[in-house]
């Protein structure tokens, strides 16, 4: 399977994956397609495979994270998804693979991700990342948990 990393010129013609791809969120969608294009200039990324479907990773930066986390010198992961008939493939290791190589490249310390205690609306309890060799290393009363990987193994 081929993955593809839109850049500004890509994505306005590209399928992004989101949920608010859904007609009803038109003004939404078209948003999110121009803040990605935005961003690209300060390291946020957006990769996917090549299909129409929901298998896809965004990561950048921490410091220009839009979630509110302090993690400088990391890569901040922001939406990641597969689903339905993508799921048990191995595309999530390798999308993750692949934004554990750019930190990697980049200098970067690692991956942060926030995760829930429990799965809450759009976001996961974690227990994958876990699964992949993110530790916790921040929680909130509320629930949140920051989790790292960090990029050499450590």
């Amino acid at each position: 399977m081929n993955y593809l990393t839109l850049t500004p010129e890509t994505i306005p013609d590209s399928h992004i994956c989101c949920a608010i791809s859904d007609k009803k969120c038109a003004e939404s969608y078209a948003a999110k397609k121009n803040w990605l294009s935005e961003q690209y200039a300060h390291g946020y990324r957006f990769r996917r495979l090549d299909v129409r479907g929901k298998v896809f990773i965004e990561y950048g930066p921490a410091e220009a994270a839009w979630m509110p986390v302090e993690a400088p010198g990391w890569l901040m992961l922001g939406c990641f998804w597969v689903s339905g008939r993508y799921k048990k493939q191995g595309h999530g290791k390798a999308l993750l693979d692949a934004a554990l190589e750019e930190a990697r490249k980049l200098g970067c310390a690692g991956l942060v991700s926030v995760a829930g205690k429990r799965k809450m609306h759009f976001q996961s309890d974690g227990k994958w990342f876990r699964r992949q060799g993110f530790r916790e290393v921040d929680a909130l009363d509320s629930g949140f948990r920051l989790l790292a990987l960090e990029a050499n193994g450590a």
